[in-house]
């Protein structure tokens, strides 16, 4: 059972950390795999992995959701996950959604030409850190609408 947050920013973060952990984790796993596949094609002329790629991908958590997003160039893998709080009725949840991604490597012509570093991304991401710091984001914010309401009627720019 899912743990239900009390307010969309504990689940926000929660979900942040949660992603992380798992795009840390799942990197770390998926270039260690990929090395025997240096120099080798790893991506089929339709776009997909080979089947011999897919076979040896790590498995992602049972509840994150993991998929290819690769370019010309670049071989990556997103991850999305989410974490609930109480909907408008007894019951009633929402979702706040968190996404990640890494990539594992370079490719030419869909050839793995080059491993990336693995991630490592931070997974301590406080509700009451993050609020603090809107706090003074919305400080800063007010500062400039009066510094720019101070230069009327001249405005920032001259044209």
């Amino acid at each position: 059972m899912k743990i239900i947050y009390d307010s969309p920013l504990a689940a926000r973060c929660a979900a942040q950390n949660r992603v992380n952990v798992e795009c840390n984790w799942l990197s770390t796993l998926t270039i260690t795999a990929l090395a025997p596949f240096l120099g080798k094609k790893v991506i089929k002329a339709d776009g997909t992995l080979t089947a011999a790629v897919r076979a040896i991908l790590p498995v992602p958590a049972e509840d994150v959701q993991r998929w290819l997003a690769h370019s010309d160039r670049a071989l990556c893998f997103n991850l999305k996950v989410d974490e609930l709080t109480a909907g408008t009725w007894p019951g009633d949840t929402r979702a706040h959604y968190s996404e990640a991604y890494f990539y594992a490597g370079e490719l030419e012509n869909g050839v793995l030409v080059k491993l990336s570093e693995p991630t490592d991304r931070a997974a301590n991401y406080d509700p009451a850190a993050v609020a603090a710091l809107r706090k003074v984001a919305e400080a800063a914010r007010e500062t400039a609408r009066d510094a720019e309401s101070a230069c009327n009627p001249f405005g920032l720019f001259d044209r």
